[in-house]
């Protein structure tokens, strides 16, 4: 009896040590199965290049009040808007053309414009130029605008930069999928640049008129003074009456009156043109434009 117990329980604790190991098997797979798998960083868009450019500040030479940067900084923009180039915002506190050029560097924008205006009393020289991160000029623009206002300096300006803006090549377009695109619709061409007058030209007509004017009225009064005398070079013989008169007499007093209406007026214009470019010179700067039909001076 005692021989047959000991066989029985030797089997039970074998049957109960590989049941304990099963059971401390299956948790642990069944983590295993059960368990997803950490999911991995998406990689960034290695490469990745903005398609915008950056305006900075413009660089100012000469005497300005502090308002026109702004304008001047607007007519950037504008004309890198009229151009169809996205403007790319710098980055915070980024404000001069040396951090443009990092930012371009790093693959924020295409490009960077640098703008020069060069004040002279009321002259203005301006140049635009597109450049890359490494500082080669992609497109470059130069103009001038003399005896111009503040804005009409901005609008000049606005002008050379989507001039050189034009010029670019188109950017590489995006990996992802683009939208429908839209027709694009040129901008109106912009109204040429009217060729004004300096204060110098300005006097030179105006006494060229004063003394145009001066010259007809004198040859008005000379013609009324000449109506109505005998014409001595027939006034003989058959052509003296009884008393003396002479039959044949100067009619010149409708030219007389027409020379010197024309006269005073030429002449009161050309006074009234030196007194106001004279004015002017004081005030400040004026525009004075030769149109196919005249003067137009603008006050």
């Amino acid at each position: 009896m005692r021989r047959r117990s000991r066989c029985g329980v030797v089997p039970a604790v074998l049957a109960w040590l590989l049941g304990t190991a099963a059971v401390a098997q299956v948790p642990a797979s069944a983590a295993t199965i059960g368990a997803a798998p950490e999911p991995s960083a998406a990689p960034g868009p290695a490469g990745a290049q903005g398609s915008g450019v950056i305006a900075p500040r413009s660089t100012i030479e000469g005497e300005a009040p502090e308002h026109i940067a702004g304008a001047l900084q607007q007519g950037v923009r504008d004309g890198l808007a009229d151009a169809g180039v996205a403007v790319a915002e710098a980055p915070r506190g980024c404000a001069d053309a040396t951090c443009a050029a990092k930012a371009v560097s790093a693959g924020q924008a295409r490009a960077y414009v640098s703008t020069t205006v060069q004040i002279t009393g009321s002259d203005y020289a301006l140049s635009a130029d597109i450049l890359d991160g490494s500082g080669s000029s992609l497109a470059r623009k130069e103009g001038s605008c003399e005896i111009c206002t503040y804005d009409e300096a901005a609008v000049a300006l606005r002008e050379l930069v989507a001039a050189a803006a034009r010029e670019l090549a188109p950017a590489e377009p995006e990996p992802t999928p683009a939208p429908a695109p839209t027709p694009v619709i040129d901008p109106e061409p912009a109204e040429p640049p009217r060729k004004r007058l300096s204060p110098q030209t300005t006097q030179l007509i105006a006494f060229t008129a004063i003394g145009v004017g001066v010259a007809v009225l004198a040859g008005g009064i000379a013609m009324l003074v000449l109506d109505e005398n005998p014409v001595k070079s027939n006034c003989s013989g058959v052509h003296v009456d009884a008393d003396g008169d002479c039959e044949f007499r100067h009619d010149t007093l409708g030219g007389g009156i027409g020379l010197t209406v024309a006269g005073v007026a030429v002449a009161g214009g050309g006074v009234g043109l030196l007194l106001w470019g004279r004015k002017q010179e004081r005030r400040g700067p004026s525009e004075v434009s030769l149109v196919p039909w005249g003067l137009r001076a603008r006050f």
